[in-house]
């Protein structure tokens, strides 16, 4: 049964290795969209990853500068966003 333990801290120690983005991170892959958004590949690539609920959106709501980013892109992809719901709630940010 030391199966078990060993098992337990394999798993603690991949789990550990994928880390929330940083506010750097997301601000990058942003700016890297709005630059490749004549690459019709990689901007719907970017449509499906970047403007989706999740840590990197939680970050662009809380900074009005990369909001405004984020807002115009999501635009672009032709989704949309409440105008009278609370963003938080809506994109699930803790």
């Amino acid at each position: 049964m030391k199966i078990n333990p060993l098992l337990f801290i394999a798993l603690m120690v991949l789990l550990t290795s994928f880390p929330t983005p940083t506010l750097s991170y997301c601000k990058e892959s942003l700016y890297l969209c709005i630059q490749h958004m004549k690459d019709i590949a990689t901007w719907r690539k970017c449509c499906d990853r970047l403007i989706v609920a999740g840590p990197c959106m939680c970050k662009y709501i809380k900074d009005p500068v990369q909001w405004k980013d984020a807002y115009r892109f999501m635009a672009s992809c032709g989704k949309t966003v409440p105008i009278n719901q609370d963003l938080r709630k809506y994109f699930k940010c803790g």
